[in-house]
């Protein structure tokens, strides 16, 4: 009887470290497989020399890292070079890359041309104002009709990715990056490893508004191409003498988001908490998209902002435009912010190296109307 148990507990024992030893590989798969899940980055890879849009998609793909999104470069006559971000799918191939931004590049000129236009009919700006941009004009009106071709010859200076971080170091090698730079993945205001959450080095003093804060601008909001939504922001400066070498500049947009109703996309991205956008561009020198870590809930910021200031030219009229999908509300309410900055490290030319020293109402809360058109002088 015994005996007959005996051999029944060792089948059963047997059987039971079978299946044990069988199932054990699938839960160590399952377990690695979660691990890596867990440590996927995002990142910023800075490109030390531009390299072909073919050649960028072809080396993410080898090192299994997917691109959310390509940062180029591209010319509009003798206007200020144009720094643009195009969002990307994991589908995208290059065609549709290429068809992204040829869209996006050719609506956005006839988008600055069409507001440029309307500026000048009104009679809005100042008189030094107006003849600066009647020379802007004639730059939009002859680039619409070649930017296509332009396109196809896109080369990338940046790309905003995510993978695992050997598979990123891997990218960032192939393709001699200049600097990788991994969005910080916790909910506050961190900076990275090198950047402290407060800057150590403040300016001596700060400078006059009337000497760093733009003379006069344009806000401009409505629909845009196939069930889209933009904010477009012109500005000049009359005198810029209060930038430093490390000074940086932000054109803070926000809307009124107290009554959750938001025209344009409200959605925070994450890591990093910046704005969801299809698109962006500008012509600003060293220029990014700003991040909302810090930000009031019920104020959605839409702001790109320039790293170096001290490059931006008294008199020259500057555009930028962002593009997201809609939001939940056919209108909306905002304000206009300039932020005075500076950058630590001074090395530093990212969004998480800026930090702001004072700030200037342009147009106070919520005096913007969106959709529509708001002209101000400071």
């Amino acid at each position: 009887m015994f005996q007959k148990l005996r051999l029944r507990w060792r089948t059963v024992l047997v059987a039971v470290l079978a299946v044990v030893l069988l199932v054990m590989p699938a839960l160590v798969g399952f377990a690695a497989t979660q691990g890596n899940l867990g440590k996927e980055h995002v990142a910023e890879v800075i490109l030390r020399e531009e390299r072909p849009l073919p050649q960028v998609l072809s080396e993410a793909k080898t090192c299994r890292v997917k691109v959310l999104g390509i940062y180029s470069t591209f010319q509009v006559g003798k206007l200020p070079v144009f720094t643009d971000f195009q969002k990307c799918e994991e589908t995208d191939d290059i065609s549709t890359v290429v068809e992204k931004l040829t869209t996006n590049r050719q609506q956005i000129i006839r988008l600055l041309q069409h507001s440029c236009k309307q500026m000048l009919q009104e009679q809005l700006c100042t008189k030094e104002g107006q003849i600066a941009l009647q020379e802007v004009q004639h730059e939009l009106i002859a680039a619409v009709g070649v930017l296509s071709d332009d396109v196809k010859n896109t080369e990338v200076k940046g790309l905003l990715v995510a993978g695992g971080g050997k598979e990123i170091n891997m990218l960032s090698q192939r393709l001699n990056a200049e600097a990788t730079r991994t969005i910080p993945s916790v909910r506050n205001d961190q900076r990275q490893n090198d950047q402290p959450l407060e800057s150590s080095v403040m300016p001596a003093a700060t400078p006059d508004p009337e000497t760093w804060v733009p003379e006069e601008g344009y806000c401009v909001s409505g629909p845009y191409g196939n069930d889209m939504r933009t904010i477009c922001q012109w500005l000049r400066w009359d005198n810029k003498s209060g930038f430093s070498d490390t000074s940086t500049y932000e054109h803070d947009f926000f809307t009124n988001y107290y009554d959750e109703k938001a025209y344009l996309n409200p959605r925070d991205s994450w890591p990093g908490k910046f704005p969801v956008v299809e698109y962006w561009s500008t012509n600003l020198p060293r220029p990014y998209l700003d991040t909302r870590l810090g930000d009031p809930e019920g104020e959605k910021a839409y702001t790109i902002g320039t790293a170096r200031a001290a490059d931006v030219a008294a008199g020259q009229w500057y555009s930028s435009a962002i593009i997201t999908t809609p939001g939940n509300a056919s209108s909306d309410t905002g304000k206009i912010v300039a932020q005075l900055g500076h950058r630590y490290p001074s090395w530093c030319y990212s969004v998480w190296c800026s930090y702001g020293d004072k700030y200037e109402f342009i147009v106070p809360a919520w005096q913007v109307n969106l959709p529509g058109n708001k002209y101000w002088r400071y």
